[in-house]
């Protein structure tokens, strides 16, 4: 899981962590990142379909 975390780009994740770990939702996230909340929910789609997809070659 690491190894898979490790592809994401930095703001794939920071988007995951203020999600996840700080239970942020995405208007919250898109305020600290200074983007709109369609980018948030691009950025956590991509984010999670690059971990699946790469635990799934696994």
């Amino acid at each position: 899981m690491a190894n898979a975390l490790s592809l994401l780009t930095n703001t794939q994740k920071k988007t995951l962590k203020l999600k996840y770990i700080d239970n942020l939702a995405f208007k919250e996230i898109a305020v600290i990142m200074n983007v709109s909340q369609q980018a948030v929910s691009k950025n956590h789609k991509l984010a999670i379909n690059k971990l699946r997809n790469l635990l799934q070659e696994k």
